[in-house]
């Protein structure tokens, strides 16, 4: 078996070429900011930490504690303010607190992390993101509206990655052994900011909802545009997805909810 170092390691650079401080990254060239940060980014460089623990390790471990300080604040133990692409992905997004309990992190407990896990998990399988043994295309069902047009059937199965990184670690682990503690939006009120971002999260502790607000508050929210027959017609017709971008609705809305995500995304 041979590896192609050179390869991996180009691509590689041009990942740390989006890094904007604070562990968080942009998807992409600019400034562009949503979960990717967590089930496409700090995902493989966990991976990658565990395979060569040597590779560029100053910087991945320099991105992991900052990255964790904010982004406990957004989940909560009904869903959190889901934005941007890849919405299908949605039960990953604990996955950077069960990385912290492989390196033993103090951002965040074991209990916490369990609590977070089981939570979101919970909450999506409540309203029907698991459906006939799989994972489906949508936030809460089958929703071709939020679905992108890269994404095919088994594209939902990052959804896994969060568990995966769970059973990464043995029975005896303290995330096995942790019992459940409450979350941060489950013990108090909160206003936190994410700098690189410039997102502020508002954590309710009476509603339990948590809220993203993005520059540009006071501009309306941005609908989703509908499906529609003309878009299920031509799909048929050309034989690949022609689903509605939504790129305003998934980046544009100034206040992102995780008690009505996408404006009425919820069944």
């Amino acid at each position: 078996m041979t590896t192609n170092r050179s390869g991996a390691r180009r691509h590689y650079e041009r990942v740390k070429e989006f890094y904007r401080g604070d562990g968080w990254c942009s998807d992409g060239p600019g400034e562009v900011f949503d979960y990717y940060n967590a089930w496409g980014i700090h995902y493989p460089l966990f991976w990658l930490q565990q395979i060569e623990p040597q590779w560029d390790s100053q910087f991945i471990g320099s991105v992991q504690e900052p990255s964790l300080s904010t982004y406990k604040y957004l989940l909560g133990s009904n869903g959190f303010p889901i934005l941007g692409r890849s919405v299908c992905y949605r039960m990953a997004a604990p996955a950077p607190l069960v990385f912290a309990q492989v390196w033993h992190s103090r951002e965040v407990s074991a209990g916490e992390t369990r609590r977070a896990l089981d939570g979101i998990w919970a909450y999506f399988l409540q309203c029907g993101a698991l459906r006939a043994g799989g994972v489906t295309q949508g936030h809460c069902g089958p929703d071709p509206r939020i679905l992108d047009n890269y994404s095919g059937p088994a594209s939902c199965l990052w959804a896994l990655r969060s568990p995966v990184v769970a059973f990464y670690q043995p029975p005896g682990s303290a995330l096995w052994s942790a019992r459940p503690q409450p979350l941060p939006v489950e013990k108090a009120s909160y206003s936190v900011r994410i700098q690189p971002a410039r997102w502020t999260i508002a954590g309710n502790r009476n509603t339990g909802a948590i809220r993203v607000e993005k520059p540009g508050a006071g501009a309306p929210p941005q609908p989703l545009e509908d499906y529609g027959l003309f878009r299920g017609v031509a799909s048929t017709i050309l034989r690949r997805p022609f689903r509605p971008p939504n790129l305003a609705a998934k980046y544009a809305s100034p206040v992102y909810d995780s008690a009505g995500p996408f404006r009425g995304c919820l069944p």
